[in-house]
């Protein structure tokens, strides 16, 4: 058996299996030009026997790997950030007793995971994003936090249980999650309750995730909606009651069957807010005084929009590549970021109270430029 350098740790490879013997920690040292030095990255198995007595997992061990199954002993307490990243073949992971935490990325990009059950305190950033088979998870008592992003992308998850231990939740965990049809908040937790299948703070005053195929009413005393928290929906209108005061960033991003949009009080609609949205159509901006960059872009199918004269900034990339076949400009306007209608194909002519500078900044060659004031 060959040692990784540093460790108490030898490995081999027989047969179609790695295996790895000895005790304490695994560590990859870095070479000189920046990566991990994994003795086994470029080899060929598809299991692996960990040995009882090694106490981690080092960063990106098995990154892309063609494992197929995993069991971590009860002596591993620590598995690296990426170390089962876009090991596309795996299929069952048994984690033991002595794992705390999943920090970010391990298990990112496992398409052919199915299931996980989660006996841990902590589940990290980005966690389980990709996992497109994973239907089932399991989160146990004892769990405290959950990472942002942490099963973005998981297309199986129909619904998922968060128990009533569970502290804090960062950013929305189940972002474009588009089979999710309930998100359940166990009796108990002080911090977070569920309603309609959505995700909430313990107020109700924040809306935290509702993707895929939840369908909820918004209450009147919730106040904010957040970054990303209908993300990949299947909604077709969508009508912000006045309660609603602020949007998250991307908040209705990528709900390709979304066609009308009324955004009630707000007076921000923040970046990448609508972005993505192919089939809308129809906008009412009410009294909006800002729109954040990319909050519209990627919007192919809407064709006009009624800049109110409220309106004071349109940021860079605004509605970069829809379908805006002309716009007018209102006097309030003080501020256009740049590409703000870059890419947009079918857009003929712009008018403007007056001259913003370089309108080469802001609209494509081909549009003609039409002022108020001569």
């Amino acid at each position: 058996m060959e040692s990784v350098p540093g460790t108490g740790i030898s490995w081999e490879i027989r047969g179609d299996t790695l295996y790895l013997t000895g005790s304490g920690d695994m560590e990859f040292r870095t070479r000189p030009d920046g990566i991990l030095d994994i003795p086994w990255y470029y080899l060929d198995f598809i299991h692996v026997d960990i040995q009882d007595g090694i106490t981690s997992i080092g960063a990106e061990a098995f990154h892309t790997s063609d494992l197929v199954d995993i069991t971590i002993p009860d002596s591993v307490r620590g598995i690296g950030p990426l170390a089962l990243c876009k090991c596309q073949d795996l299929k069952t992971v048994r984690l033991g007793k002595g794992i705390v935490s999943i920090p970010e990325y391990v298990f990112a990009d496992c398409v052919s995971l199915s299931e996980i059950e989660l006996s841990v305190e902590s589940v990290g950033y980005r966690a389980f994003e990709n996992c497109s088979s994973l239907s089932s998870v399991r989160l146990g008592e004892g769990l405290k936090h959950i990472g942002d992003m942490a099963f973005a992308g998981c297309t199986s998850l129909r619904s998922i249980a968060i128990p009533a231990t569970v502290e804090s939740i960062e950013g929305n965990p189940f972002k474009c999650c588009s089979s999710m049809e309930s998100i359940a908040v166990a009796d108990g937790n002080t911090c977070y309750r569920s309603s309609d299948g959505a995700l909430f703070d313990s107020e109700m005053k924040r809306l935290i995730s509702a993707p895929g195929k939840v369908r909820v009413s918004i209450p009147s005393k919730t106040l904010g909606i957040g970054d990303y928290a209908f993300a990949g929906s299947f909604l077709q209108s969508v009508s912000l009651p006045d309660n609603i005061v602020t949007l998250g960033v991307g908040a209705f991003s990528d709900c390709t069957a979304l066609e009308t949009v009324s955004i009630g009080n707000l007076r921000s609609v923040p970046g990448e807010a609508f972005s993505g949205c192919t089939s809308l159509q129809k906008v009412d901006l009410g009294m909006c005084r800002d729109i954040g960059p990319g909050a519209f872009a990627g919007c192919t199918f809407l064709e006009k929009i009624e800049l109110p004269d409220t309106m004071e900034s349109v940021g860079p990339d605004a509605f970069k590549g829809t379908g805006l076949t002309e716009v007018a400009i209102p006097d309030s306007l003080l501020e256009i970021g740049p590409g703000a209608f870059y890419g947009c194909g079918k857009l003929r002519k712009a008018t403007l109270p007056f001259p913003f500078g370089d309108e080469d900044e802001y609209f494509p060659a081909e549009t003609e430029i039409e002022y108020l004031e001569q």
